[in-house]
Protein backbone atom coordinates (compact mmCIF):
# COMPACT_ATOMS: atom_id res chain seq x y z
CA UNK A 1 0.00 0.00 0.00
CA UNK A 2 3.29 2.12 0.93
CA UNK A 3 4.24 1.59 -2.47
CA UNK A 4 1.61 2.34 -3.90
CA UNK A 5 1.22 5.68 -2.44
CA UNK A 6 4.36 6.68 -3.32
CA UNK A 7 4.01 5.91 -7.06
CA UNK A 8 0.80 8.08 -6.62
CA UNK A 9 2.60 10.79 -5.29
CA UNK A 10 5.43 10.82 -8.15
CA UNK A 11 3.08 10.25 -11.00
CA UNK A 12 0.98 13.48 -10.03
CA UNK A 13 4.56 15.61 -9.70
CA UNK A 14 5.16 14.42 -12.49
CA UNK A 15 1.86 15.07 -14.19
CA UNK A 16 2.18 18.67 -12.53
CA UNK A 17 5.34 19.42 -13.88
CA UNK A 18 4.64 18.57 -17.37
CA UNK A 19 1.40 21.01 -16.57
CA UNK A 20 3.63 24.00 -15.79
CA UNK A 21 6.16 23.59 -18.58
CA UNK A 22 3.49 23.33 -21.24
CA UNK A 23 4.51 25.96 -23.99
CA UNK A 24 1.45 28.45 -23.98
CA UNK A 25 1.21 30.64 -27.46
CA UNK A 26 1.83 34.08 -26.39
CA UNK A 27 -1.43 36.32 -27.27
CA UNK A 28 -0.83 39.69 -29.12
CA UNK A 29 -2.06 41.91 -26.19
CA UNK A 30 -1.47 45.13 -28.49
CA UNK A 31 -4.23 47.12 -30.08
CA UNK A 32 -3.89 46.76 -34.25
CA UNK A 33 -3.22 50.65 -35.53
CA UNK A 34 -5.80 49.96 -38.19
CA UNK A 35 -8.50 50.31 -34.86
CA UNK A 36 -7.07 53.61 -33.65
CA UNK A 37 -7.98 57.24 -34.06
CA UNK A 38 -5.21 58.89 -36.03
CA UNK A 39 -4.30 60.38 -32.73
CA UNK A 40 -3.65 57.29 -30.68
CA UNK A 41 -1.85 56.12 -34.01
CA UNK A 42 0.55 58.57 -33.93
CA UNK A 43 0.64 58.88 -30.51
CA UNK A 44 1.28 54.88 -30.43
CA UNK A 45 3.78 55.06 -33.05
CA UNK A 46 6.06 57.61 -31.21
CA UNK A 47 5.81 55.54 -28.13
CA UNK A 48 7.08 52.85 -30.15
CA UNK A 49 10.20 54.93 -31.68
CA UNK A 50 8.68 57.14 -34.33
CA UNK A 51 10.61 59.90 -34.29
CA UNK A 52 8.89 62.95 -36.02
CA UNK A 53 11.27 64.94 -38.71
CA UNK A 54 11.90 68.57 -37.80
CA UNK A 55 9.89 69.86 -40.54
CA UNK A 56 6.90 67.61 -39.98
CA UNK A 57 6.76 69.41 -35.95
CA UNK A 58 4.17 72.36 -37.08
CA UNK A 59 2.37 69.90 -39.95
CA UNK A 60 -1.66 70.57 -38.93
CA UNK A 61 -2.50 67.82 -41.16
CA UNK A 62 0.42 65.23 -39.08
CA UNK A 63 -1.78 63.22 -37.80
CA UNK A 64 -4.07 62.36 -40.82
CA UNK A 65 -0.48 61.87 -42.58
CA UNK A 66 0.77 59.13 -40.54
CA UNK A 67 -2.89 57.25 -39.98
CA UNK A 68 -2.97 57.41 -43.69
CA UNK A 69 0.70 55.47 -44.37
CA UNK A 70 -0.05 53.45 -41.04
CA UNK A 71 -3.09 52.19 -42.67
CA UNK A 72 -1.79 51.89 -45.93
CA UNK A 73 1.11 49.88 -44.80
CA UNK A 74 -1.05 47.43 -43.06
CA UNK A 75 -3.28 47.19 -45.77
CA UNK A 76 0.04 46.63 -48.68
CA UNK A 77 2.86 45.55 -46.27
CA UNK A 78 4.85 46.08 -49.50
CA UNK A 79 4.23 49.29 -50.65
CA UNK A 80 7.42 51.17 -50.23
CA UNK A 81 6.67 54.09 -53.05
CA UNK A 82 4.00 56.80 -51.46
CA UNK A 83 4.58 60.00 -52.69
CA UNK A 84 6.78 62.14 -55.58
CA UNK A 85 7.59 64.92 -52.70
CA UNK A 86 10.96 63.72 -51.40
CA UNK A 87 10.80 64.88 -47.75
CA UNK A 88 6.92 62.91 -47.53
CA UNK A 89 8.36 60.34 -49.04
CA UNK A 90 11.26 59.46 -46.63
CA UNK A 91 8.84 60.41 -43.53
CA UNK A 92 6.11 57.62 -45.11
CA UNK A 93 9.05 55.12 -45.58
CA UNK A 94 10.05 55.57 -41.71
CA UNK A 95 6.46 55.88 -40.75
CA UNK A 96 6.04 52.25 -42.81
CA UNK A 97 9.38 50.46 -40.74
CA UNK A 98 7.28 51.59 -37.53
CA UNK A 99 4.22 49.85 -38.81
CA UNK A 100 6.00 47.00 -39.31
CA UNK A 101 7.62 46.54 -36.20
CA UNK A 102 4.77 47.55 -34.13
CA UNK A 103 2.03 45.09 -35.87
CA UNK A 104 5.07 42.17 -35.92
CA UNK A 105 4.77 41.80 -39.85
CA UNK A 106 8.60 40.48 -40.52
CA UNK A 107 9.01 42.03 -44.10
CA UNK A 108 11.08 39.43 -45.71
CA UNK A 109 7.72 37.29 -45.36
CA UNK A 110 5.93 39.48 -47.48
CA UNK A 111 6.83 38.16 -50.77
CA UNK A 112 6.85 34.07 -49.31
CA UNK A 113 3.07 34.05 -50.79
CA UNK A 114 1.48 33.46 -54.17
CA UNK A 115 0.54 37.10 -55.60
CA UNK A 116 -2.23 37.89 -58.00
CA UNK A 117 -0.79 37.70 -61.98
CA UNK A 118 0.88 40.08 -63.46
CA UNK A 119 -1.85 40.70 -66.00
CA UNK A 120 -4.34 40.93 -63.59
CA UNK A 121 -2.60 43.22 -61.31
CA UNK A 122 -2.26 45.88 -65.01
CA UNK A 123 -5.73 45.42 -65.35
CA UNK A 124 -6.71 47.24 -62.00
CA UNK A 125 -5.27 50.85 -62.79
CA UNK A 126 -8.02 52.61 -63.25
CA UNK A 127 -6.43 56.01 -65.12
CA UNK A 128 -3.92 54.91 -66.47
CA UNK A 129 -2.56 51.75 -68.69
CA UNK A 130 0.47 49.14 -68.58
CA UNK A 131 3.27 51.06 -70.59
CA UNK A 132 6.44 49.18 -69.94
CA UNK A 133 7.89 45.96 -67.93
CA UNK A 134 9.45 46.61 -64.45
CA UNK A 135 13.12 47.70 -64.07
CA UNK A 136 14.96 47.91 -60.77
CA UNK A 137 16.13 51.39 -61.88
CA UNK A 138 12.42 52.37 -61.76
CA UNK A 139 13.22 52.76 -57.93
CA UNK A 140 15.45 55.54 -58.32
CA UNK A 141 13.95 58.76 -59.16
CA UNK A 142 11.03 59.74 -59.26
CA UNK A 143 7.76 61.52 -61.26
CA UNK A 144 10.20 64.83 -61.99
CA UNK A 145 13.03 63.17 -63.07
CA UNK A 146 10.79 61.02 -65.85
CA UNK A 147 8.92 64.08 -67.17
CA UNK A 148 11.76 66.04 -67.50
CA UNK A 149 13.62 63.12 -69.03
CA UNK A 150 16.50 63.51 -66.45
CA UNK A 151 16.15 59.99 -64.58
CA UNK A 152 19.94 60.91 -63.79
CA UNK A 153 18.65 63.32 -61.38
CA UNK A 154 17.27 60.69 -58.85
CA UNK A 155 14.55 61.47 -56.71
CA UNK A 156 14.07 65.63 -56.95
CA UNK A 157 11.59 68.28 -56.14
CA UNK A 158 10.75 71.17 -58.43
CA UNK A 159 13.23 73.92 -57.50
CA UNK A 160 15.80 71.84 -55.83
CA UNK A 161 17.80 72.67 -58.85
CA UNK A 162 18.51 76.56 -57.91
CA UNK A 163 18.08 75.56 -53.94
CA UNK A 164 14.89 76.11 -52.97
CA UNK A 165 14.04 73.82 -50.34
CA UNK A 166 10.33 74.10 -48.52
CA UNK A 167 8.35 71.85 -45.68
CA UNK A 168 5.40 69.57 -46.31
CA UNK A 169 3.41 72.50 -43.99
CA UNK A 170 4.94 74.92 -47.03
CA UNK A 171 3.78 72.62 -49.87
CA UNK A 172 0.42 72.46 -48.31
CA UNK A 173 -0.14 75.97 -48.95
CA UNK A 174 1.89 76.65 -51.88
CA UNK A 175 0.05 77.23 -55.29
CA UNK A 176 0.24 75.14 -58.17
CA UNK A 177 1.59 78.14 -59.81
CA UNK A 178 4.52 78.49 -58.21
CA UNK A 179 5.23 74.77 -58.42
CA UNK A 180 5.02 75.47 -61.89
CA UNK A 181 7.37 78.39 -61.49
CA UNK A 182 9.93 76.70 -60.04
CA UNK A 183 9.78 74.20 -62.28
CA UNK A 184 10.89 76.74 -64.99
CA UNK A 185 13.89 77.94 -62.86
CA UNK A 186 14.78 74.40 -62.77
CA UNK A 187 14.91 74.26 -66.52
CA UNK A 188 16.19 77.39 -66.72
CA UNK A 189 19.39 76.25 -64.44
CA UNK A 190 19.43 73.10 -66.89
CA UNK A 191 20.39 75.57 -70.11
CA UNK A 192 16.57 74.97 -71.85
CA UNK A 193 15.18 77.72 -73.54
CA UNK A 194 12.27 79.25 -74.95
CA UNK A 195 10.29 78.35 -71.68
CA UNK A 196 6.57 79.61 -71.39
CA UNK A 197 4.02 78.26 -68.72
CA UNK A 198 0.20 78.56 -68.63
CA UNK A 199 -3.26 77.07 -67.62
CA UNK A 200 -4.01 76.18 -71.55
CA UNK A 201 -2.22 73.51 -73.58
CA UNK A 202 0.26 75.03 -75.87
CA UNK A 203 0.34 73.41 -79.27
CA UNK A 204 3.15 70.85 -79.87
CA UNK A 205 6.20 71.17 -82.19
CA UNK A 206 8.88 69.60 -83.35
CA UNK A 207 12.26 70.17 -80.83
CA UNK A 208 9.87 71.11 -77.81
CA UNK A 209 9.11 69.23 -74.56
CA UNK A 210 5.38 69.57 -72.97
CA UNK A 211 5.05 68.30 -69.34
CA UNK A 212 1.87 69.35 -67.11
CA UNK A 213 2.09 69.48 -63.26
CA UNK A 214 -0.88 69.40 -60.87
CA UNK A 215 -0.68 69.12 -56.97
CA UNK A 216 -2.46 67.82 -53.57
CA UNK A 217 -2.14 68.84 -50.20
CA UNK A 218 0.73 66.74 -49.50
CA UNK A 219 2.18 66.22 -52.59
CA UNK A 220 2.60 66.97 -56.45
CA UNK A 221 2.56 65.06 -59.86
CA UNK A 222 3.94 65.43 -63.66
CA UNK A 223 3.56 64.41 -66.51
CA UNK A 224 4.59 64.87 -70.55
CA UNK A 225 3.49 64.45 -73.13
CA UNK A 226 4.43 61.54 -75.43
CA UNK A 227 2.79 63.08 -78.78
CA UNK A 228 0.09 64.64 -79.32
CA UNK A 229 -2.76 63.35 -76.98
CA UNK A 230 -0.50 60.73 -75.29
CA UNK A 231 0.63 61.52 -71.81
CA UNK A 232 3.28 59.59 -69.90
CA UNK A 233 3.81 59.51 -66.21
CA UNK A 234 5.85 58.01 -63.14
CA UNK A 235 3.92 57.41 -60.24
CA UNK A 236 6.89 57.83 -57.41
CA UNK A 237 9.26 54.66 -57.28
CA UNK A 238 7.18 52.77 -59.75
CA UNK A 239 6.80 51.94 -63.18
CA UNK A 240 6.13 54.43 -66.21
CA UNK A 241 2.34 54.64 -66.97
CA UNK A 242 0.32 56.10 -69.75
CA UNK A 243 -2.27 57.85 -68.88
CA UNK A 244 -5.71 56.55 -70.06
CA UNK A 245 -7.32 60.06 -71.80
CA UNK A 246 -6.58 61.94 -74.96
CA UNK A 247 -7.42 65.17 -71.79
CA UNK A 248 -5.25 65.73 -69.20
CA UNK A 249 -9.02 67.27 -67.30
CA UNK A 250 -10.72 63.87 -67.53
CA UNK A 251 -10.49 61.10 -65.37
CA UNK A 252 -8.74 61.72 -62.21
CA UNK A 253 -4.72 62.13 -61.45
CA UNK A 254 -3.95 59.76 -58.75
CA UNK A 255 -0.77 57.92 -57.21
CA UNK A 256 -1.92 54.41 -58.42
CA UNK A 257 1.13 52.35 -60.25
CA UNK A 258 2.68 49.05 -60.70
CA UNK A 259 5.58 48.65 -58.18
CA UNK A 260 7.43 45.01 -59.28
CA UNK A 261 4.52 44.31 -61.37
CA UNK A 262 2.05 44.93 -58.21
CA UNK A 263 -0.95 46.94 -58.29
CA UNK A 264 -0.99 50.32 -55.50
CA UNK A 265 -3.54 51.97 -54.89
CA UNK A 266 -3.89 55.65 -55.54
CA UNK A 267 -3.47 57.45 -51.87
CA UNK A 268 -3.53 60.70 -53.24
CA UNK A 269 -5.51 62.68 -55.71
CA UNK A 270 -4.17 65.47 -57.47
CA UNK A 271 -6.72 67.56 -57.65
CA UNK A 272 -5.64 71.35 -58.01
CA UNK A 273 -5.83 73.17 -61.43
CA UNK A 274 -3.40 71.85 -64.51
CA UNK A 275 -0.30 74.32 -65.69
CA UNK A 276 1.53 73.36 -68.95
CA UNK A 277 5.30 73.72 -69.16
CA UNK A 278 6.52 74.32 -72.98
CA UNK A 279 10.29 74.48 -73.34
CA UNK A 280 12.86 74.02 -76.25
CA UNK A 281 14.99 70.86 -75.41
Amino acid sequence: MKKLKVTQFILCMVILFLCINVPVKAEKTEKSLTDMSKEECLETLIQNGLIIPDEYSDYQHLEEFVKKVADGTIEDPGRISWFNYTHAQDFAMQIRKAVLEYEGIDENDLYKEGIVSFADDRNKLQYSVYLTPWSERFLNYNCYAYAINKAGLGHINPGEMIGVEYSQTTIASMTIDRIALLVTYDLAHLKYTNITYGKNLPNSESGYRIISIRKCTEDYHLMYMYSKGVWHHKPGAMSPLQYKYFSLTEGKWISEGLLREQYKNGNCEYNSEIIYIKYKE
